[in-house]
């Protein structure tokens, strides 16, 4: 490990002791679909955190920056959605990215699938066809979703 990364994890860990936090050392090497899920990715990349375990009745939330308030006050409605308790981690900003990876999976293609099919029902009920003038049928057999299974 080079000099600057241990220099820089003893500052984030002094940062996480002075916030009152935990330091997360290392990105778990997986995060279950459900519980990554419980943010959105596109919260989680705006404020730089993921939700990566639940115990009980609390959820444990890797953030890049604990005193970002708005990232707070999300994390608040999310805990009284999910009635759930909140410890917050200090995580470095390459773990983080580690983290965020586990977002692009499965989900969020069938997720663009799901989108691009409302997307056609629009315009097949305003009587536009979609994609360039296909049938319905030419574009259900192309889908993502169909190739997937």
């Amino acid at each position: 490990m080079p000099d600057s990364i241990k220099i820089e994890e003893k500052t984030d860990k002094k940062r996480a002791e002075d916030l009152g936090v935990e330091f997360l050392e290392s990105a778990p090497k997986k995060i279950a679909e459900g519980i990554i899920g419980i943010i959105p990715k596109e919260v989680a990349e705006k404020h730089r955190m993921v939700v990566f375990e639940k115990s009980g009745n609390a959820l444990k939330v890797a953030m890049a920056d604990p005193q970002n308030i708005d990232a707070l006050n999300v994390l608040r409605f999310f805990a009284e959605k999910e009635k759930m308790e909140i410890a917050v981690h200090l995580v470095s900003d390459e773990n983080l990215k580690d983290m965020l990876n586990f977002y692009s999976g499965p989900t969020e293609f069938v997720k663009e699938a799901v989108k691009s099919f409302q997307q056609d029902a629009f315009l097949e009920e305003s009587g536009q066809s979609g994609a360039g003038g296909q049938k319905k049928e030419e574009i259900l057999k192309d889908a993502p979703v169909t190739k997937l299974v």
